[in-house]
């Protein structure tokens, strides 16, 4: 189990945290949801990777419509199962929108190219569909933003760099967390 992915799902389903109000109060907030929705499986069909955007440079749409394939291959036993373990360890279930079956077989059915256009650049052509939709719902900060790994955009990978490598020194600091 990578260590540093299982850190933010670990936090993020205990469902405890500190919501800092504009006037600098903090306020506690617990989740009392017993669902916890995953965005897993949007990057994977959509280009949202930078692997993605070098299988293209490197062979065109052959090359990145077998990179996709590969990602939605391996999701089940590299992905589906680690998040599970992680998230459940919560009493909470995961859902997988993107995982669907009506959402796959849709965007599969699709162009590769109305999926991702990677001369648009990093935070434009990557994952198309749902920087549209989201700009279509307001949401046109959002909607640009470059991708971030979940374990560089919350630092667990830094944190993982400072313990010992291994999955019980990674129990030992998700222990400590509690």
């Amino acid at each position: 189990m990578d260590i540093s992915l299982a850190y933010p799902l670990y936090f993020a389903s205990r469902g405890h945290g500190i919501i800092k109000q504009s006037d600098g109060t903090e306020t506690l907030h617990v989740v009392t949801s017993k669902v916890y929705i995953s965005g897993l499986g949007a990057d994977e069909q959509l280009g949202g990777y930078s692997r993605h955007r070098r299988a293209f440079e490197r062979a065109a749409w052959t090359g990145l419509h077998e990179e996709i394939q590969m990602d939605l291959d391996r999701i089940p036993l590299r992905n589906l199962s680690r998040d599970d373990r992680v998230i459940s360890s919560h009493a909470r279930d995961a859902r997988y929108p993107y995982l669907d079956l009506g959402f796959i077989k849709y965007v599969s059915s699709l162009p590769m190219w109305q999926k991702c256009n990677f001369a648009l650049g990093p935070g434009h052509g990557d994952k198309l569909l749902i920087r549209l939709a989201a700009e279509q719902c307001g949401l046109s900060l959002t909607s640009h933003r470059v991708k971030r790994a979940m374990q560089f955009g919350t630092k667990s990978a830094k944190l993982q760099e400072s313990r010992p490598r291994g999955f019980n020194a990674g129990a030992q600091v998700i222990q400590e967390g509690t």
